[in-house]
């Protein structure tokens, strides 16, 4: 009885350590980033002034200091968390909805350095003005560890793949 107590210990220990690993890993940690911006980003219906500001300011405390936005050709580089801000919250106000997923998510961490790079196929559906929409564009992220929080450094559209990116 002891040594089936004594296994069924040591396989829990390894299990709970397994846990430990996977929970505190880097890789899960940006997946986990990525999925809350996507999910600040989203709109599911009209929102009043508050709710708009309020995600709009976790969006952009997402970036790192002297990150630089890049969706070329229909924006120029952005620098500035001010502007930044001023188009999340036209692109989001101007939509009564937005649905935003991805796949081919790719990560490369470089842990001594603090810094990874996330490349994915981002899919943006959603209703404007002029109707439902949508757009799909590959993207690169590169990100910034600080303080023990990643932050985005660098966001580059690479390539669109289908609609008209910011238009719907």
């Amino acid at each position: 009885m002891n040594v089936k107590r004594l296994v069924a210990a040591a396989v829990l220990v390894t299990a709970l350590a397994g846990i430990w690993i996977w929970w505190t890993s880097d890789r899960r940690r940006l997946n986990a980033r990525l999925d809350e911006i996507e999910s600040l980003f989203e709109k599911s219906g009209p929102e009043d002034q508050l709710t708009s500001f309020g995600r709009t300011r976790q969006i952009v405390a997402m970036f790192a200091p002297g990150f630089v936005a890049s969706a070329r050709p229909y924006e120029g580089a952005i620098t500035d968390s001010q502007q930044l801000a001023a188009i999340v919250m036209r692109y989001r106000d101007g939509s009564e909805r937005i649905e935003i997923g991805d796949r081919e998510r790719e990560v490369a961490i470089d842990s001594p350095r603090g810094t990874a790079e996330t490349t994915a196929v981002f899919a943006v559906k959603g209703s404007r003005g002029g109707g439902p929409g949508g757009e799909t564009f590959r993207a690169r992220i590169a990100w910034m560890r600080t303080d023990g929080v990643w932050k985005v450094q660098e966001f580059e559209v690479l390539e669109v793949l289908e609609g008209s990116l910011l238009g719907f």
